[in-house]
């Protein structure tokens, strides 16, 4: 009964009737004598790299009437995931433009805890899009590593002019392909063209990225934390602390630490600094009384493995005048743990400084450390 209620209700949305089966039954449509043998035939033509032959056998596909729905469906999604692998054809994409369009005609029930809602078992529309953008992504990478061996910013300005539609997205990656692929030299003239793009505000961002990756340009590097958007600026972070030199990287991390939302990570990738670094320790210190990234700060200096650090905080913790800087400080000393920074805390808590609140906050503490 619930079956015939979902084969009504999907077949009402579809404009045709869906078939609403269990995965064991699909298994055995798949099986069958002419669904196997169709199957043979459509790998045959995929290892031979033979476009237009298996065109022609997902096309039979579509007409074969001894197929069950299941087969049939199962068969066209297997042809087009092999399909979309094999060099593309005038007839492969008037097939994939067809089947796009194709909505889910097989279903299955999900777990009953999901009130045994149906779900598409196949979706072969879906398939055949996925198989559009992945030759839109490969013409656009062939374009682009043309033009970037010309030495021109086409690819650039190709990449510039997309909007956020799946076939823009995939014209963005097939030249984000080409760019990872090509030569530093080659890159290197295209610089100036990225950097005139990220200060007009025009959306280069991974592209500077990758620039700045390949060259080490502490210039792209600044320009891509400070304009790109906020994932990509996350990564440039992440990129600058690995692979430059500790004095650029922390120039360029302190720049970054007062841009939200990065600021957070860009603390964090100080405090790796930090170990080593005298100047990137001072730095988060400073940072400890900046009411909006000085969580962060604490955070990044109690991860710093170092018996004098610890010190230095409890001497700060002994001299702060105003509780929010007091609490930040105490914050770093208790996620250190270290024993100077136990003993710190302790001083705290014996002198009678700051207020009742926090003192009784860091005596719990110290008590469910012992």
């Amino acid at each position: 009964m619930i079956a015939k209620f979902i084969l009504l209700a999907l077949g009402s949305v579809q404009g045709s009737t869906a078939v609403v089966i269990d995965v064991a039954a699909a298994r055995r449509a798949a099986s069958a004598p002419s669904a196997a043998a169709a199957a043979a035939r459509i790998e045959q033509h995929a290892s031979r790299g033979a476009t237009d032959a298996l065109v022609t056998e997902i096309r039979a596909v579509l007409t074969d009437p001894t197929l069950a729905p299941a087969a049939q469906e199962w068969l066209l999604e297997s042809g087009l995931h092999r399909l979309r692998r094999l060099p593309v054809t005038p007839a492969a994409r008037a097939l994939t433009g067809e089947l796009s369009k194709r909505t889910p005609r097989v279903y299955t029930r999900v777990e009953p805890e999901h009130g045994r809602q149906g779900v598409p078992l196949y979706d072969v529309g879906a398939v055949a899009r996925y198989a559009e953008r992945d030759w839109t992504r490969n013409d656009a990478r062939v374009a682009a590593v043309r033009v970037l061996e010309l030495g021109n910013t086409e690819a650039l300005d190709t990449w510039l002019r997309q909007d956020g539609s799946p076939r823009a997205m995939a014209v963005r990656d097939g030249i984000f392909d080409a760019w990872r692929a090509a030569g530093a030299a080659v890159l290197a003239r295209q610089r100036p063209a990225v950097v005139a793009a990220m200060l007009t505000g025009r959306d280069a961002d991974r592209l500077a990225l990758e620039l700045a990756r390949r060259l080490s340009d502490p210039e792209l590097y600044s320009l891509t934390i400070g304009h790109a958007e906020p994932m990509v600026a996350l990564a440039a972070v992440q990129a600058a602390a690995r692979e430059l030199d500790s004095g650029t990287a922390l120039d360029l991390l302190g720049k970054a630490a007062d841009r939200e939302p990065i600021a957070s990570a860009a603390l964090l990738a100080i405090g790796r600094l930090a170990a080593t670094d005298s100047a990137a320790q001072q730095l988060l210190l400073d940072r400890l009384s900046d009411p909006v990234s000085g969580e962060s700060a604490a955070a990044a200096l109690a991860r710093i493995d170092e018996p004098s650090l610890a010190a230095r905080l409890g001497a700060r913790l002994q001299a702060a005048k105003d509780e929010p800087t007091r609490r930040r400080l105490a914050l770093a000393l208790r996620l250190n743990g270290s024993p100077a920074a136990r003993d710190a805390l302790g001083r705290l808590v014996d002198s009678k400084q700051g207020s009742p609140q926090l003192r009784k906050e860091v005596a719990a503490w110290l008590g469910r450390g012992r």
